[in-house]
């Protein structure tokens, strides 16, 4: 157990148509079948003279068009698809395929040659449909209204979750509890499940502003440290925190909060600590791992609360009553639902080790 938890508990003592076309080939019929020209019986050695005017006499052409075409055996065929397939390196199934296409009857290599057009056509829908549901970073790039408004929303779940006071890891599987919270909501544009492309650019948008967020919050809560912060009183931190965010605060994001300052501050005794000067994630960590401990050691989840009450008393002898700071928090029962919905979520926030990758149908 590490010195920060024994802390803790010491007090306590006390989240293409492809199509082929066969080309037609078909024999032009003479322009003089549809035209009938008395001609006398017997024209004499020069029928030019007897034509019509501007008509000229033609010799009948020797060409003659074959009566059929060549007949290749399905052997040379075989032959001929497997030299194909080894000069263009495909793989065995391509050439397999190659190779049964090449036995197919005419009209069957047409069908198939549709149907594989089809296919073509729907990859290139599929991929044209992913394109446009990129979410870039920049709000400003955003033309589909759509987009804009779910980026906008994504923003402020993945801000609410490591800002609730009932997630249970600040590193674990957060971003599959948002997306739960944002699809117990209806949010708007919200991939289905089943649409696993959507949903990973969607769950990688909540990862990128949930690492931001982290790393925001560290700094703040480092901030509050410093000798003159103006953010000394867990009321003005826990109005720093939220920012310009929709959460609304209550007690419990203060006792919470004056919980994670603690964390970082450190224990001036304990050789692990300070932790200011760790970097985002060993903190976070650091963090979870406390947590983790305290769940372990204590044997009810009111021993787990008495120890975060005990801290918060603490930092409230240190920097101030939340009181002083003219700042008020929200009743419970008065928070919008949407804050529920995400708190009640982040409780089943799994820890890095435990959380297991999001399944996608």
């Amino acid at each position: 157990m590490s010195s920060l938890s024994a802390r803790f508990l010491s007090r306590a003592a006390t989240v293409t148509d492809n199509s082929s076309n066969t080309g037609q080939s078909d024999d032009a019929d003479s322009f003089m079948d549809s035209t009938n020209y008395d001609l006398p019986a017997n024209r004499g050695s020069d029928d030019n003279e007897s034509l019509p005017e501007g008509i000229l006499h033609q010799s009948p052409s020797t060409h003659q068009e074959p009566a059929f075409a060549p007949v290749i055996s399905s052997g040379a065929l075989k032959e001929f698809s497997k030299t194909l397939a080894g000069n263009m390196k495909l793989s065995e199934k391509d050439a397999k395929q190659l190779e049964d296409f090449a036995m197919m009857l005419d009209a069957e290599q047409r069908i198939a040659q549709f149907a594989i057009s089809l296919e073509i056509r729907a990859i290139v829908q599929e991929l044209k449909r992913d394109e446009e549901y990129k979410i870039p970073d920049d709000f400003k790039i955003i033309k589909s209204p759509s987009l804009l408004f779910l980026k906008a929303n994504i923003k402020n779940y993945s801000r609410a979750a490591p800002l609730s006071p009932t997630i249970t890891s600040y590193r674990g599987n957060i971003a599959d509890t948002v997306i739960d919270a944002m699809g117990e909501l209806n949010v708007h544009n919200l991939p289905d499940q089943s649409d696993s492309a959507r949903v990973k650019k969607v769950l990688s948008e909540i990862g990128r502003v949930l690492t931001i967020y982290r790393s925001a919050m560290k700094n703040k809560l480092k901030a509050s440290l410093e000798v003159d912060s103006s953010t000394k009183n867990i009321a003005d931190l826990t109005h720093a925190l939220i920012g310009d965010t929709p959460v609304q605060p209550t007690l419990d994001h203060y006792i919470r909060f004056a919980f994670l300052r603690d964390c970082l501050a450190g224990d001036a005794s304990a050789e692990d600590a300070p932790a200011t000067a760790a970097s985002d994630d060993q903190f976070w960590l650091m963090v979870d791992n406390t947590i983790e401990e305290l769940r372990k050691a204590c044997k009810t989840e009111k021993e787990i609360k008495d120890i975060f009450l005990l801290t918060f008393e603490e930092d409230k002898s240190k920097y101030g009553a939340p009181e002083t700071s003219g700042r008020k928090a929200v009743e419970q029962q008065a928070l919008p639902q949407w804050q529920k919905v995400v708190a009640k979520c982040v409780k089943g926030v799994l820890g890095v080790k435990t959380a297991k990758k999001r399944k996608t149908k």
